[in-house]
C-alpha cells in the first residue's frame, strides 16, 4: 500500500518542490477548460471542420425539407472563472457561448453552400461574379438574461434560422437549462430520442408566441438575435441567393422570379406586417422557443405538411416582426455627439 502511494505521488509530482501548487492549478485548470487561452478558438473550428472539412472529398448531402428554421443544440456549463462579483456567470461570458452555438448552427445549416462556395463547386450562372474569397460577416447581436446561471450549472443553447432580409440572415439563440425540455426529434441524428408528449415541459401548449396569462417558457435562462451578411470579396450576396445554393428552400414559383426579400434600413424600410406586432425585440423572441413542437405563428397560419415557397415565406415574415427591431437599433449610431458636447470626463 505504502508503494502504491509513494507511487501515485510520484506520478502527480507531489513529492518534487511545488508539486503541490502544480496539482492545484492542474484541477484548477480542468474546472475553467472553457476559459483557458484558445478554447474558444478551437470550439469555433471545431464546428467548421466537423459540418464542412470533413467533406473535401465529397459534398455533403442537402437537409431535408423543413429543416430551415430547425434548432442546433450545444451544451456547456459556467467554469469558475466566467463568474463576476455576483457569483453567477457574467453577462460579457454569454457572448463567447453565442459564437461557439452560431458557428456550430450556420456550418450545419449551411454545409452544402459552404462547401460549394470553398471549393468552388456551386452552381453559376453566366452573369455570377464568382471573383473574391467567401465569408459570412457578423453584423451584430443584441441578448437579454432571464434568470441568473450559477457557478457549474449545465445549460444548452438552441440557435434558429429567425428570418432574413435583402442583406442580413437573422439567428435567434435561446439558453436554456439542460435537460428540462427536449425537441420532438432530430432530423440529423435519428437514433436519438425526441420527447414523447406533444406538450413542453410545463404542459402548456407552446405555439411559438407567448400566450396570455402564460408567458415565455421557465426553461429559457437569456435569449439573443445575431445578423450576419454574406459576401463574395466587396460584393454582398442576398442570404435567399445562399440558401438556394445551399438547397434550402424550395424551387421559386414564378410569380416570385425576381423578387427579393425587402431591405432594412436602420429600422426605416421594414417589411409590411401586422402592426400589432411592436412588442420589445426581446420578448417576442424570448417567446419564438419551440422546445417541442414545430414552429407555428399566431399571425400567419402555416401549413406544415407541405414546405413550399408559401410555407417557408410565411414563416420569414413571422420572424421579421422580431428582427425588424434589431434592425431600428442602427438608429443609435445617430445619437454619438462626439466633439460637439463637453465630456464628463477621461479616465
Amino acid at each position: 500500500m505504502a508503494y502504491s502511494n509513494l507511487t501515485l505521488k510520484n506520478l502527480l509530482g507531489l513529492t518534487q518542490p511545488g508539486g503541490t501548487w502544480r496539482l492545484l492549478a492542474l484541477i484548477f485548470a480542468l474546472l475553467n477548460l472553457k476559459s483557458l487561452p484558445f478554447v474558444w478558438h478551437i470550439q469555433v473550428f471545431y464546428g467548421l471542420l466537423r459540418h464542412i472539412f470533413l467533406f473535401k472529398s465529397r459534398a455533403p448531402p442537402p437537409h431535408p425539407p423543413g429543416a430551415l428554421f430547425q434548432p442546433l443544440i450545444t451544451s456547456t456549463r459556467c467554469s469558475l472563472m466566467e463568474m463576476d462579483y455576483n457569483l453567477h456567470k457574467s453577462n460579457s461570458t454569454y457572448f463567447l457561448d453565442l459564437d461557439v452555438s452560431r458557428m456550430h448552427h450556420l456550418a450545419c445549416l449551411m454545409r452544402l453552400g459552404l462547401h460549394r462556395a470553398h471549393f468552388k463547386t456551386a452552381p453559376r450562372s453566366s452573369n455570377d461574379d464568382q471573383e473574391g474569397q467567401f465569408r459570412i460577416m457578423f453584423g451584430g447581436v443584441t441578448c437579454s438574461f432571464k434568470e441568473e446561471i450559477r457557478p457549474f450549472q449545465s445549460y444548452e443553447i438552441w440557435t434558429r434560422v429567425l428570418s432574413w432580409d435583402q442583406k442580413w440572415l437573422y439567428l435567434v439563440c435561446h439558453i436554456v437549462k439542460k435537460g428540462a425540455v427536449k425537441p420532438k426529434g432530430y432530423t440529423l441524428q435519428p437514433w436519438q430520442r425526441g420527447s414523447k408528449s406533444e406538450l413542453g415541459s410545463n404542459d402548456l401548449e407552446l405555439n411559438g408566441t407567448a400566450q396570455e396569462g402564460i408567458g415565455p417558457h421557465p426553461a429559457i435562462l437569456a435569449v439573443s438575435v445575431a445578423k450576419y451578411v454574406f459576401k463574395r470579396g466587396r460584393k454582398t450576396i442576398p442570404p435567399e441567393d445562399c440558401l438556394c445554393v445551399a438547397e434550402l428552400l424550395p424551387p421559386k414559383p414564378e410569380a416570385h422570379l425576381g423578387r427579393q426579400p425587402p431591405p432594412m434600413k436602420a429600422g426605416v424600410e421594414t417589411p409590411t406586417i401586422d402592426e400589432s406586432a411592436t412588442e420589445n425585440i426581446v420578448v417576442d423572441a424570448v417567446s419564438s422557443f419551440v422546445p417541442d413542437k414545430e414552429v407555428l405563428s399566431p399571425k400567419i397560419q402555416v401549413d406544415f405538411s407541405r414546405w413550399d415557397w408559401d410555407t417557408i415565406e410565411a414563416e420569414r415574415l413571422r420572424g421579421m416582426e422580431i428582427a425588424q427591431h434589431m434592425g431600428g437599433l442602427d438608429q443609435a449610431l445617430n445619437v454619438w455627439t462626439a466633439d460637439k458636447e463637453t465630456a464628463l470626463g477621461e479616465f
